[in-house]
């Protein structure tokens, strides 16, 4: 007995193998069904033998006429628009996803002291922006004027902070 070989050639040369016998096995079933099947169909007026335009090829002279053909057009249309909406939809969602991966930071990823630094820097700059335009804004009510109170504070504090771990961290 011999061993079997681990070579991709004698693999691929017996699924090619395999491929004609079944190949051929194959289109002997469908040419005695093709016969069967255009004279179901000529008999059910999806194909006609009168004034046909379009031969179909093993079909006894049976083919489409002009009405046939307009149909066939029209369902090949639809049909190719459905698939390219429906290509599009899936390539949308695969690339939103891919962004969605791309874009996430892991729970348990937490950023640097100098990601933290310029994340403060951009805090201090829309806050500066922000205190610009407040004269020009009408005066802000109880609720409004208690939040940004505490939102000011909490910010110098976040920035303390932010400024003494990175003071603390080792040199690299």
């Amino acid at each position: 007995m011999s061993q079997p070989s681990d070579a991709p050639g004698d693999a691929l040369l017996a699924g090619l193998a395999c491929t004609a016998l079944l190949g051929a096995q194959i289109a002997a079933v469908a040419t005695g069904l093709w016969g069967r099947a255009s004279q179901w169909l000529v008999d059910h007026h999806v194909l006609t033998q009168d004034s046909v335009k379009v031969t179909i090829p093993g079909a006894g002279g049976a083919g489409l006429d002009l009405t046939r053909i307009l149909i066939v057009g029209a369902i090949l249309v639809a049909a190719t628009a459905g698939g390219v909406v429906l290509y599009r939809a899936v390539r949308r969602r695969a690339l939103d996803r891919a962004s969605r991966q791309r874009n996430a930071r892991p729970a348990s990823d937490q950023l640097s002291p100098d990601e933290l630094a310029d994340v403060l820097l951009d805090l201090e700059f829309s806050l500066a922006r922000a205190r610009q335009a407040l004269p020009a804004l009408p005066p802000p009510g109880p609720a409004q004027a208690h939040a940004v109170g505490e939102l000011i504070p909490a910010l110098d504090r976040l920035r303390r902070e932010i400024l003494q771990s990175r003071d603390r961290r080792p040199a690299s």
